[in-house]
């Protein structure tokens, strides 16, 4: 591992501190705060490509710029000189930060994302595009779940798990990818009441299928 470059759970750990810290501060009453969440909301990668110079500097302050060393508690002016590892878990943290700003805040309990998807009216072949939909497509295939899930006005419960399944999801490994898919079947399928008995092989082999085309 190179001097800077972060462990892969350290960086969900500092990409879920991010989305719960930005998340605080534009539900609250700060005017300084005001139209923090737009920056992250009208965000689209297919128009857009990386995140935007606004999103990263609202993240900065929550990733660390040197090996292991805690982040500062807000962004600075200053200028500091990060590697590739550290600017990746910056633009990575700044897209999960864009995806909660997109499924918004609503009263009432707060589910997981399965159970949200099942609530907000997805069909099975929905969800199997959606779980099975290529890396290089997955940002986008979210924000159009979370879209939907806002429309609805559901409240996604946005645990640490929860931040882990997305992350390993868009970045993770396939077997990581995986993990995150049968857990959000599974929760879909038993907030329905019923579990297909092929369900998770299913969705197993086009994972896998998936990830050998793109590797």
């Amino acid at each position: 591992m190179s001097q800077h470059e972060l462990p892969f759970q350290k960086r969900i750990v500092y990409a879920h501190r991010a989305l719960t810290k930005l998340a605080a501060l534009w539900n609250s009453r700060n005017s300084n705060y005001n139209g923090l969440r737009s920056i992250f909301r009208r965000w689209r990668p297919g128009r857009d490509g990386e995140p935007t110079m606004d999103m990263r500097s609202s993240v900065w302050g929550y990733v660390p710029f040197d090996n292991g060393g805690e982040p500062a508690e807000e962004a600075t002016e200053q200028r500091f000189e990060i590697s590739r590892e550290q600017a990746e878990t910056i633009d990575r943290a700044a897209t999960l930060v864009a995806l909660r700003a997109m499924a918004g805040d609503h009263p009432g309990a707060p589910v997981p994302l399965g159970t949200a998807l099942q609530k907000a009216g997805l069909t099975d072949l929905r969800l199997m595009r959606l779980l099975t939909t290529s890396r290089s497509m997955r940002v986008e295939a979210l924000i159009r779940a979370f879209q939907r899930i806002n429309h609805e006005r559901i409240m996604i419960n946005w645990t640490m798990k929860e931040t882990e399944r997305i992350y390993n999801f868009l970045f993770g490994s396939a077997e990581a990818a995986r993990w995150s898919i049968n857990a959000w079947a599974g929760e879909f399928f038993r907030t329905r009441g019923t579990i297909p008995t092929d369900a998770g092989s299913t969705t197993t082999a086009d994972i896998e299928h998936t990830s050998t085309l793109e590797n």
